[in-house]
């Protein structure tokens, strides 16, 4: 999915939508055990991320940035879904695994899993 379409599901449904840039925490671990692990880590050094921080903190960095997802739109493969338990609440969640941004080749006419 985009991951801008996912940043509006987020904010309009109240799911969080957590990016994760290693496949096996996306995919084989549990999220709060993950939240625990990396919770003395600061939010942009962890292996995760709230679709809404990665893209606040990819605007900062880069003023083009969200005109080039018009171009060149960011798929996040989603791999999974559940809930997870937040100071005290239950909350819903969207697992996402980011591409490996090294190997999306910007020059081709297929984005990443075209065939």
């Amino acid at each position: 999915m985009d991951v801008r379409a996912l940043e509006a599901i987020s904010n309009a449904e109240k799911v969080e939508v957590i990016l994760f840039f290693e496949e096996p925490l996306a995919r084989e671990e549990d999220f709060g055990a993950v939240r625990e692990r990396f919770a003395h880590v600061p939010e942009y050094e962890r292996p995760f991320v709230r679709v809404q921080s990665f893209l606040r903190f990819a605007a900062e960095s880069d003023p083009s940035f969200h005109a080039r997802l018009a171009e060149f739109p960011l798929k996040i493969e989603i791999v999974g879904f559940g809930e997870y338990r937040d100071a005290g609440k239950t909350r819903s969640m969207v697992r996402g695994l980011m591409p490996f941004l090294g190997e999306i080749d910007f020059d081709s006419d297929k984005l990443p899993g075209q065939e």
